[in-house]
């Protein structure tokens, strides 16, 4: 099979499985944002942040990490012992540490709540105390079935995750109140019934296992995943710096209810700037695996193939919604989430910009990470996370939220540079014809920019005057009118944006021969499958 596919068939079927899911992860931000005040907000994303670092030492790098790494490096060598037993030290070593990390969250509750000045925090942090335990089953069987090449049951375990966060945080936010407490209580036993789905899926898999007859040693083991799996804790731990240390710096700088509100506000914003991967991270779930595989047997000819088809699309696909994000945010973020919100606008714009150029060393990552070479990007994510650090001392302070917005993307822009001068060792190479997507993407940008007083205009009066917001029903008729409207034009900016992709000739054969196979994945009729290929092959 080729490795063109080899990547349609997989991305199809992540593809589809990444909209619902961010679809879900949308209808979870708009029931915070439309029922729980801001600050509540703040605190329940204040205690997140805490816990996800704290959380780095619940596995000591054995878990979802090592899991995904060495059991398709194993299964490509068809040495299914070595499989068998990298999952048995994955779970024992994350169970041990996860126990201690709840007993340190427990015990110091208090202090942590004091360091941000709010008692109210502490009942929250002995809730997510037993997040560990919960998390060290669910990471464990996402990182099995994920290296078992089985995108289509990681989509089922992350839609039942997601569906079921949103049906448990509305029932508890009824139950206990819409306070921080009830998004909680919903967030923790999603995960708890996901684990436990998760737990069936992977026991039933590792029953699957084919039987081989090599010995594995757990020492040997041992030796070769405890030096990966510290790696790793260092890597993560500089990640999450970048990732939570502008929300934790915000409730710092800003302590009580005006911190908790900017971490509330900051964090959906961002929340919706993710869409920027939902093409990335469907791609790098099929991908990432492949490189282990094509690097256990040394066929680096289809890792360089592979890699430039996967460079050329993340710019193809992604371009667009970054498109949408910088001509309309604030429209987005107040039909979205609400006017309270639209203050986000210019972190949404910032942000945005620096996930779309940190999707450019993911490949790079993926090898790095295939090679056994983490020495590289251990150092390269120390980089980003001290300079990350440093400048949020610097514009937190002073220009707060969006201070945090531009200190994330300059970090993130220069992690992308440095990945991206490792070709020496990755053979990683930029596509000649990116420009392509890039000059398309600049002239939607003036075209849509003519456009834009106009949108504004409709929603600001147009709209409004033709439905008054008396009653609740009025109310959600004029939301759909502006999210029409709103989807309209964003539509009209892919329209723009696709035909000047193909009178640039930006699609290569191999190119629609994704596209086509994710068609057929998909169940597409023949002959718009015909269209297509036509159209942007013309």
């Amino acid at each position: 099979m080729s490795t063109a596919k080899i990547i349609a068939k997989g991305s199809a079927w992540m593809l589809v499985a990444t909209f619902i899911v961010k679809f879900l992860g949308f209808i979870y931000l708009i029931i915070l944002a439309r029922t729980v005040p801001e600050k509540e907000i703040g605190m329940f994303f204040l205690v997140l942040s805490v816990i996800s670092i704290v959380g780095l030492f619940s596995d000591f790098g054995l878990g979802i990490g090592a899991v995904a790494r060495y059991v398709p490096f194993y299964a490509g060598k068809e040495k299914f012992n070595h499989v068998r037993k990298v999952l048995k030290i994955s779970l024992s070593a994350g169970t041990i540490f996860s126990i201690i990390c709840t007993a340190f969250v427990i015990l110091f509750a208090n202090d942590l709540a004091s360091f941000f000045g709010n008692p109210n925090l502490v009942p929250i942090f002995y809730i997510m105390a037993f997040h560990f335990l919960i998390s060290n089953v669910y990471s464990t069987a996402y990182g099995f079935l994920q290296g078992r090449k089985l995108p289509n049951f990681v989509s089922y375990l992350v839609s039942v995750r997601d569906v079921s966060k949103v049906t448990l945080t509305l029932i508890f936010l009824f139950l206990i109140g819409f306070n921080a407490e009830g998004i909680t209580v919903g967030y923790i036993l999603a995960y708890l019934f996901t684990a436990v789905i998760g737990g069936y899926w992977l026991l039933k898999e590792y029953n699957l296992l084919p039987r081989s007859h090599e010995e594995a040693n757990y020492f040997s083991l041992l030796k070769d995943m405890v030096p990966f799996g510290l790696t790793l804790v260092f890597i993560s731990s500089m990640g999450m710096i970048n990732t939570y240390t502008d929300r934790i710096m915000l409730g710092y700088f800003f302590p009580g209810e005006v911190g908790e509100a900017m971490v509330g506000i900051y964090t959906m914003v961002i929340g919706f700037a993710m869409l920027i991967n939902i093409f990335g991270g469907a791609i790098g779930t099929i991908f990432s695996p492949l490189i282990t595989e094509f690097w256990s047997k040394k066929d680096v000819s289809r890792i360089n193939k592979t890699t430039i088809t996967v460079i050329r699309w993340l710019s193809l696909t992604t371009l667009p919604l970054l498109l949408a994000m910088l001509i309309f945010p604030k429209q987005i973020l107040t039909i979205i989430y609400g006017q309270d919100y639209a203050i986000g606008h210019i972190v949404l714009m910032i942000y945005s910009i620096g996930l779309f150029i940190y999707l450019f060393s993911q490949p790079s990552q993926w090898i790095l990470a295939a090679m056994k070479r983490l020495d590289v990007t251990r150092k390269i994510i120390a980089v980003g996370a001290t300079i990350n650090v440093i400048l949020n001392f610097i514009f937190i302070p002073k220009y707060g939220i969006n201070g945090a917005a531009l200190t994330s993307a300059i970090s993130l822009t220069i992690m992308t540079i440095l990945f991206l001068k490792q070709s020496k060792i990755t053979n990683v190479q930029i596509p000649k014809d990116i420009y392509k997507p890039i000059i398309a993407g600049l002239i939607t940008i003036i075209l849509l920019f003519f456009l834009k007083p106009y949108m504004g205009e409709i929603l600001r009066t147009i709209i409004p005057s033709l439905i008054q917001p008396t009653d609740i029903i009025s109310e959600i008729i004029e939301k759909l009118l502006k999210i029409i409207v709103l989807g309209i034009l964003v539509s009209t900016a892919f329209l723009i944006y696709l035909i000047f992709l193909i009178q640039l000739k930006a699609f290569h054969k191999e190119d629609v021969e994704i596209l086509s196979g994710a068609m057929r994945r998909l169940k597409i009729p023949k002959r718009w499958i015909s269209i297509t290929e036509r159209v942007l092959l013309r």
